[in-house]
């Protein structure tokens, strides 16, 4: 076969330089600006993990104790909060709407974590039974064909 007709058989393997530049960072193509973004937020993560960010933006903000017992409270009442009752509670509690959020979304989290290992756990006892049982019909059955 020719190289012509290999490559009208496969045109996949002609390549077309001209068009098609070999570096995202041309100009023109956007790759320079993703290449700065992706620069700044490597540059801004070891900042973070060296200490040298900015403390308030650092630090994690905790709860007090009323506060988690507040939103406790309030998780018992409704798993799920309308943006309503969300901001209400921010403003109650002196919170940010989306800590709220989050911390509702986290705590259904672990709710659903729990109610998957109860649910795992009695799973479990009950195939234990079943194995436990089984192995006694196990036994019976030896020695019922051991007797005959």
């Amino acid at each position: 076969m020719s190289p012509e007709e290999e490559m009208l058989l496969f045109p996949s393997f002609v390549s077309f330089p001209e068009h098609f530049a070999a570096d995202d960072a041309t100009p023109g193509s956007g790759g320079e600006h993703k290449k700065a973004g992706r620069q700044q937020r490597r540059q801004k993560a070891r900042q973070v993990a060296e200490g040298y960010a900015d403390d308030a933006a650092a630090k994690k903000r905790r709860l007090t104790d009323d506060q988690s017992q507040f939103l406790e409270m309030s998780f018992r009442k409704e798993r799920k909060l309308e943006t309503p009752r969300k901001v209400q509670l921010a403003a109650e509690l002196g919170l940010d709407t989306k800590q709220v959020a989050v911390w509702f979304q986290n705590r259904r989290a672990r709710y659903k974590s729990k109610l998957i290992e109860e649910e795992f756990s009695k799973l479990r006892a009950a195939h234990d039974a079943v194995v436990v049982h089984n192995c006694h019909l196990e036994a019976e059955v030896h020695t019922l064909t051991a007797t005959n």
